[in-house]
């Protein structure tokens, strides 16, 4: 998986047209997606419902300005282990997204420390992590204006993009 360390996020999201499988990876994801949902997980999903996006306030992992994960947030990570059961199942990419509260510096130094306690995290507690890819966003893509504390504290997430990987492919052709 050397070369998926590689690549951007929009092209490690990138997902290939699997032929008559994508139909049942379609469904699968959205078997994953209601249980995610039905565990209180923020869901949605993109690429045509073959990838799931979960979306974690950084307030669940982190205290503020700070970048050790604390205990609140191993409850909330503990969702996606079984994600990881099964090598090239998924590949799971995690994009931490601050406010723009500081300096660039800053908000990138923050949130690539917060996105590698996470993966520090998952790699102490996970099966497999080898298809595990951190992001360090920075205050770069908010998804609303940082005019308020409400807004501020919406833009700094972490998400969690569940794509499908060869083993899913292998899995969904038999």
């Amino acid at each position: 998986p050397d070369e998926l360390y590689n690549m951007s996020l929009d092209e490690n999201l990138a997902v290939p047209n699997f032929g008559n499988q994508n139909q049942i990876i379609k469904e699968y994801q959205k078997r994953q997606a209601r249980r995610l949902i039905a565990e209180g997980q923020a869901v949605e999903s993109m690429k045509g419902g073959m990838v799931i996006v979960a979306t974690i306030p950084s307030d669940k992992l982190f205290m503020p300005n700070d970048t050790i994960l604390y205990a609140g947030g191993n409850k909330e990570l503990q969702h996606y282990l079984r994600f990881l059961k099964v090598e090239g199942q998924y590949r799971v990419l995690l994009a931490m997204h601050s406010d723009n509260t500081g300096t660039a510096a800053y908000t990138d130094e923050i949130t690539s420390k917060r996105v590698l306690a996470v993966l520090d995290w998952l790699q102490a507690n996970a099966v497999n992590s080898d298809y595990v890819i951190p992001y360090a966003m920075g205050a770069s893509e908010p998804l609303r204006q940082n005019n308020s504390l409400t807004n501020r504290s919406i833009n700094r997430r972490l998400e969690i993009y569940l794509v499908p990987g060869i083993k899913m492919v292998d899995m969904a052709s038999k």
